[in-house]
């Protein structure tokens, strides 16, 4: 086992450098190198965290054999993930795993042929509140499930583009669908509705739908309805409720601060959701790459693909104005 394992990081934005703060802070990591599209994005980490900066990919994972290879890239920017894969390198991506499931599901082909060790920015299944619920539900299955977020305009430029993210139905709110499946297993049918020309003083690009809602039908019997909203300046949060038979779990906030009920309306535990939630995960994933042990992972590609054909579902479903059936796994929604 390595004293100090060779970090180098792939899109170097605000989420980038988010994370090389915590990983920056670990004794047992180093990180060597940056790639961004942008050479003076790659320039900057470099300069604030040690290591060096590359305008090629490629060439960086050949120079620094990494150990380990993190990927912040927006929805329509997936691919180059592929180039660790093949190389039998260990990546971490940040979520949603692709906007084509196309491209993920190529990238996930070079997965299995190399045995590479993946994990995806599910951060939410790291939360102690997360899976101290999950434990109550795994006896007690949900139900129903509510939640999702409420916002106004996001404040990233492709998050109000379809061609870019599809919506913040799939960069954002992917989070609670995970967690839904997380609760209540794979789905098998999603539908979905939208609101548009309500919001006001918006970008020429703006091409996404104001509001939307996603029903979900899993394969467990539990039904789900979970929303987005881009257009509520008054007031906006992140939620999330699970009812099940003796058992719910009310989440507040983007923290995930839990209120457990039992004995039909008694609080039994309260847990407040890590701010550190970014550097938890990406200690989980470094674990694992030391170890080996993949149990240590929490989403890993192929389960994240999964989350992934939910959302795109439901925009498809928006489409066509109709609901969409599941594959099988839940990893290829049917045509």
């Amino acid at each position: 086992m390595k004293d100090k394992l060779k970090v180098v990081i792939v899109g170097c934005g605000r989420q980038g450098r988010e994370h090389s703060k915590g990983i920056s802070t670990f004794p047992d990591a180093e990180l060597v190198g940056f790639y961004d599209v942008v050479p003076e994005a790659a320039a900057a980490l470099a300069k604030e965290f040690g290591g060096k900066p590359y305008s090629d990919l490629q060439e960086m994972l050949d120079s620094e054999r990494p150990d380990a290879s993190f990927y912040f890239l927006p929805p329509f920017a997936h691919g180059p993930e592929v180039e660790s894969a093949k190389r039998g390198i260990p990546f971490f991506v940040e979520k949603p795993v692709a906007l084509d499931l196309d491209v993920a599901k190529k990238i996930l082909e070079v997965v299995k042929a190399n045995h590479v060790l993946t994990s995806v920015g599910y951060m939410n299944r790291y939360r102690k509140s997360v899976n101290y619920a999950r434990l109550a539900f795994q006896e007690d299955p949900p139900i129903l499930i509510t939640g999702g977020w409420i916002h106004g305009l996001p404040g990233i430029y492709w998050n109000m583009s379809r061609s870019k993210s599809g919506s913040p139905l799939h960069e954002q709110v992917t989070h609670t669908v995970d967690q839904a499946r997380y609760f209540a297993g794979d789905v098998a049918v999603v539908s979905a509705f939208s609101a548009r020309g309500f919001n006001k003083n918006v970008p020429a690009y703006y091409d996404i739908d104001d509001a939307v809602v996603l029903n979900a039908k899993f394969k467990s019997g539990a039904v789900a309805n979970i929303y987005l909203s881009n257009a509520s300046n008054a007031f906006g949060d992140v939620f999330m409720s699970v009812y099940a038979y003796d058992t719910a779990a009310v989440f507040e906030k983007w923290e995930q601060n839990l209120r457990l009920y039992r004995d039909h309306g008694a609080v039994q535990i309260t847990i407040n959701g890590e701010p550190d939630i970014f550097k938890i995960e990406d200690r989980a994933f470094l674990d694992a790459v030391k170890s080996g042990d993949r149990t240590l992972v929490r989403s890993d590609y192929e389960d994240a693909l999964k989350t992934a054909a939910v959302t795109l579902a439901a925009l498809e479903s928006l489409r066509r104005g109709s609901p969409i059936s599941l594959g099988a796994g839940g990893g290829i929604y049917g045509r």
